[in-house]
């Protein structure tokens, strides 16, 4: 129960980042609505932004919900390396704990470490599988 949840949460997160992130590739020059030009010149900003440099290619990459995506995915990674092994470590003190006499105790920290590495070969075969997928029809996906 406590994985779906999560996994919905997360689905939520990356619908309201694709809904609501706003195009950056707008012009330049253009305010929105209800914004007043204080008379501080658009270079001085564009000098100190990463995503208004030419050469940069965050500019391109973060210009569209995709590649929102694909750049939270290459810290998603990681992170659900660094939960399991957090997971792992606490269900290993779960077990030990439940070895001294509480039965409940070993098998909820039995769970734990099933459940983290359920979650983690989840995330990992999702992964080959999108990259299955690019390889097969020739997208670029992640």
């Amino acid at each position: 129960m406590r994985q779906l949840t999560i996994t919905l949460i997360g689905t939520c997160l990356i619908l309201f980042c694709t809904l609501f992130v706003p195009n950056i590739t707008q012009a330049q020059g253009a305010l929105p609505d209800g914004w007043v030009d204080d008379g501080i010149p658009q270079e001085a900003f564009d000098a100190v932004n990463p995503l208004v440099i030419e050469q940069s290619s965050q500019a391109h990459q973060l210009s569209t919900p995709g590649g929102i995506v694909s750049r939270a995915l290459d810290f998603a990674f990681p992170i659900a390396g660094m939960v399991l092994f957090v997971m792992l470590v606490w269900g290993g003190f779960e077990m030990l704990a439940g070895s001294f006499g509480g039965e409940q105790s070993l098998n909820a920290g039995k769970s734990r470490a099933t459940a983290a590495l359920v979650g983690f070969l989840l995330l990992f075969c999702s992964y080959w599988l999108m990259q299955i997928i690019q390889y097969v029809f020739g997208i670029v996906i992640l």
